[in-house]
């Protein structure tokens, strides 16, 4: 396991989605603050008609301590084709590690 993420289905919207915010975020034993402006985007998706489910779709792009990129994307409904995950170093543009991921 390379990380977690915990969202708050109290924060969820009419149409199921769940922007900007999270409970927990870790990578790589990294944890992300949700009130560091310094990330760009992270949604989680669910259905409304039946949260427990639970995560549909995942999507982020965060910075952490102006280093390091985390940036993903899965859709539970199109596992392999929407199905990814990458860690950049900002300072020199270097692609750590690129590669699938799954939810569980």
């Amino acid at each position: 396991m390379i990380g977690s993420v915990a969202v708050d289905t109290d924060n969820i919207d009419d149409w199921g989605f769940i922007e900007n915010t999270w409970e927990s975020f870790s990578f790589y034993g990294y944890d992300v603050d949700p009130f560091d402006p310094s990330w760009n985007i992270f949604v989680a998706v669910f259905d409304v008609s039946n949260i427990m489910k639970g995560i549909e779709s995942l999507d982020f792009d965060v910075t952490l301590l102006s280093d390091l990129s985390f940036a993903g994307y899965i859709d539970v409904y199109d596992p392999i084709n929407s199905v990814t995950f990458s860690l950049f170093d900002n300072a020199d543009n270097n692609l750590y590690d690129a590669w699938c991921f799954s939810l569980w």
